[in-house]
């Protein structure tokens, strides 16, 4: 898409935000590119409690690493959906597993 280039955010991990952590996958609709993945990833980065997030267009795959005492699940696939919203860009997840 023209002009829809993203940076990717990098995020300074607080030590609470390292504690007690687990993963999630979820699957993500809506990405047609990188920059769609980058735009997703950085959404996910910008919550308190996820301390990394791996995005993949083609396979439509989120990992997630997070604290599940600062953020929840339903948290993270409302920050996919947040990623959108601008009449060009607009993503759906669910939650495929926990670990």
């Amino acid at each position: 898409m023209k002009n829809c280039h993203v940076e990717t955010m990098n995020k300074q991990i607080t030590p609470e935000e390292r504690e007690n952590l687990t993963g999630a996958t979820l699957e993500i609709m809506g990405m047609g590119c990188g920059n769609c993945a980058n735009r997703v990833r950085n959404s996910l980065l910008q919550l308190h409690g996820v301390v990394a997030a791996q995005v993949d267009h083609i396979s439509g795959l989120g990992l997630v690493q997070f604290n599940p005492t600062m953020v929840s699940p339903r948290q993270l696939t409302q920050a996919v959906s947040a990623a959108g919203g601008d009449g060009k860009h607009e993503y759906a997840a669910r939650l495929l597993s926990r670990a």
